[in-house]
């Protein structure tokens, strides 16, 4: 009986063993036995230029079941902006001849900074898969290594701020109207830059004039970032006050905005034209008027009307203070020799 039962154990744990359900205890188990794939894919695949956005797909599939959340750990691309936008994976199950296959599916973006050959080292993942048991298998796996090229345009080459999209949009408005300008006056001014497939860091900045008769106070960029279901959108705000403190006829210049169309693989400009602004009145605090001190634009003879008027109030006080003194001086004579 013992002999039996024995030989029937041994034949229990070989069965086990012959059928992976002990064998396979490890991830790495799970992929030597083709139940575990890791790909990575990177697109577009080729003609990339630098500041583009680059998309990395990992999909981690198992004829199993995840038993919890898949983490992707740090990494580093050199010279590049390497970005997780999306905190969720996307779920999907497909059937290959008798097993149903459970997949998830992870979107990371990459944004090199220059042209030349850039390798993306193997990124680890930390994944949790049921064995047949049931049982979680716990561990950290990476993808495989892979590299691309990027280059930059000739037409890029001599321009310093450019960025490379397929939407890429400037706007500017006013507070008030350009008419009317009075010193005193403040006029604030917002320019919006707006892409897609970028994050709101890397798109170009307005630049604010340095005007003699205006102050200019830049305001803080307010940067926006959105993701809606895959798509990318950047938003970059600033805002410039303009204090006018003299009368004249000033000018903001030019603003021109360039970059890389990736789908007609051209380059672009956008142009805000250089702004007039006429500004007519008395300064700020009446100190000048038309560039002239203030004294030679009032009416001829008032300063010597100032002068006499305050002349004729010191005489007026003397004359009131000698009348006073005249009257005590009678008085004590009068009280000196009585009748």
């Amino acid at each position: 009986m013992k002999t039996d039962r024995l030989v029937l154990c041994l034949l229990g744990c070989l069965s086990l063993l012959l059928n992976g359900g002990l064998a396979a205890r490890t991830l790495e188990d799970l992929q030597n036995d083709g139940r575990l794939r890791i790909d990575i894919a990177i697109n577009p695949q080729e003609d990339i230029v630098a500041r583009q956005q680059v998309t990395l797909q990992i999909e981690v599939a198992t004829d199993r079941w995840f038993s919890g959340g898949m983490r992707i750990g740090h990494f580093e691309v050199k010279d590049a902006i390497v970005l997780q936008r999306e905190k969720f994976a996307v779920n999907s199950t497909t059937v290959e001849g008798d097993k149903t296959w459970t997949r998830q599916l992870w979107t990371l973006v990459v944004y090199p900074q220059r042209g030349g050959l850039f390798e993306v080292p193997p990124i680890p993942l930390k994944i949790s898969v049921a064995d047949d048991s049931g049982a979680s298998i716990v561990g950290e796996i990476s993808t495989p290594a892979l590299g691309f090229l990027a280059r930059i345009p000739q037409s890029l080459e001599s321009r310093r701020e450019w960025v490379a999209t397929d939407r890429f949009e400037v706007a500017e408005n006013f507070n008030k109207s350009l008419d009317g300008l009075q010193p005193g006056d403040a006029l604030v001014r917002t320019i919006t830059v707006s892409a897609d497939n970028l994050p709101a860091m890397m798109l170009p900045q307005a630049s604010a004039d340095s005007i003699p008769g205006i102050a200019v106070y830049p305001g803080s960029a307010k940067l926006t970032d959105k993701v809606n279901r895959g798509a990318y959108r950047a938003e970059r705000s600033e805002v410039f006050t303009y204090v006018l403190e003299q009368s004249g006829n000033y000018r903001l210049e030019q603003q021109t905005f360039y970059w890389w169309d990736v789908v007609s693989r051209s380059l672009q400009s956008i142009v805000l034209e250089a702004v007039p602004i006429n500004v007519s009145g008395p300064a700020v605090g009446g100190e000048i008027t038309a560039g002239k001190p203030h004294a030679e634009a009032q009416a001829p003879g008032s300063r010597s009307l100032i002068i006499s008027s305050v002349v004729g109030l010191v005489l007026a006080i003397l004359a009131f203070y000698m009348i006073r003194k005249l009257k005590r001086l009678c008085w004590r004579k009068a009280s000196a020799h009585p009748d």
